[in-house]
């Protein structure tokens, strides 16, 4: 920005800011080039504010917003405000589009979709039609008030409409629901349209295990994008890594009526389907995980049943690995299978300790319930 002031003092430039600093040097440049400023406020109270935006003044910010404005004025300049609209701040949306319109500015919104429990956007349907019930409320008694700002409080309305369409109809909403990969950006692990490179490991949905060989009918084969051993440098000798013992006939069983999750790129969910109609999926709406990753998922698997005391895991006939974890709330059962592209697939099944009586051997009683609740 220095250099511009000096070498190209007629190019206009576009600052987004939080707003919190007003020094020397912002008022140099300020006055020397043609600068557009957007001010990120998040809120339109100083406690909303401030909880935000830790450690950060609402009086201080409004007096540099007047500083901006005035700036603006001199220069021809323009200012605009900010909102990254969020669980904690949606409440406020209206008086800040009307603040805007009260200080003759323009005003726009972030769309917020990690980290999730933060976004309107990772919201269960009951909490969205919370949140668009109050909205419609608002705008049919005072959205009429509203004068530059209504295209915006108009937009995001609409949107969160569309969302709670698409959530109610169980349908991903292209954009919020399902990350699409950008070919200008580096790939952290490969795609199918990514050019042939080696794989790069994943993390099971419970654990790295090893398979039993017996078990396994790829044990024999060399392992993908392995290189052929070295004959001339011996290998440094390893401890044995613990073989899994193999998963029962009845936890096969119980993968049959798994919920099953599609991984995007192997690592993001992109879709949930098998999942039982109105109930939740570790404990919570089975489309609000759209978009979250495995490792987050995992982390909800340790919530919801804890920390696996028992892993078993093979490969079935027809090349799905299985693993088994039995946890200290119940067993979680897991199919992985990968297609010809490479694509990851997850079926997940779950029994409670107390929905099949576990005994604390972790064996299940004669005559108990097994039924899998995916």
């Amino acid at each position: 920005m220095d250099l511009l002031t000096t070498h190209a003092p007629q190019c206009r430039v576009h600052v987004t800011t939080n707003g919190t600093q007003w020094t020397p040097r912002v008022e140099r440049i300020i006055d020397r080039l043609p600068v557009d400023v957007a001010v990120s406020l998040d809120a339109a109270t100083a406690d909303t504010y401030e909880a935000i935006r830790i450690g950060s003044s609402w009086a201080n910010v409004q007096t540099n917003l007047d500083r901006f404005l005035d700036a603006a004025d001199r220069r021809g300049t323009t200012v605009t405000v900010t909102m990254c609209l969020m669980r904690n701040n949606w409440h406020e949306f209206f008086e800040f589009c009307r603040e805007a319109d009260r200080r003759g500015i323009g005003c726009d919104v972030n769309t917020v979709t990690q980290p999730a429990h933060l976004s309107l956007y990772r919201m269960t349907s009951a909490e969205i039609a919370t949140v668009v019930a109050e909205m419609e409320a608002t705008e049919r008694r005072y959205g009429s008030t509203l004068g530059r700002s209504r295209r915006t409080w108009s937009a995001e309305l609409d949107k969160l409409r569309s969302h709670l369409a698409a959530l109610q109809a169980e349908t991903p909403v292209s954009g919020l629901d399902v990350r699409r990969s950008n070919p200008e950006f580096p790939e952290p692990y490969p795609t199918v349209d990514s050019p042939a490179t080696e794989p790069v490991a994943e993390p099971s949905a419970i654990a790295p295990p090893t398979i039993d060989p017996a078990t396994d009918p790829h044990g024999d084969e060399d392992a993908p994008g392995s290189a052929p051993p070295d004959d001339s440098t011996p290998a440094p000798p390893t401890a044995p890594e613990p073989v899994l013992p193999p998963p029962t006939a009845d936890d096969l069983a119980a993968l049959d009526a798994a919920t099953t999750i599609h991984l995007d790129g192997g690592s993001v969910v992109a879709a949930i389907t098998g999942a039982t109609p109105g109930a939740q999926f570790l404990g919570r709406e089975p489309s609000s995980l759209l978009g979250s990753s495995l490792a987050t998922l995992q982390e909800f698997l340790r919530v919801e049943y804890g920390d696996p005391a028992e892993v078993r895991g093979g490969v079935t006939a027809d090349g799905a690995r299985v693993y088994v974890a039995r946890c200290t709330d119940g067993t979680v059962m897991v199919a992985e299978t990968r297609d010809d592209n490479g694509t990851l697939t997850v079926r997940v099944a779950f029994r409670r300790a107390a929905e099949v009586g576990v005994d604390p051997d972790g064996t299940a009683p004669p005559n108990s319930d097994t039924t899998p609740r995916g």
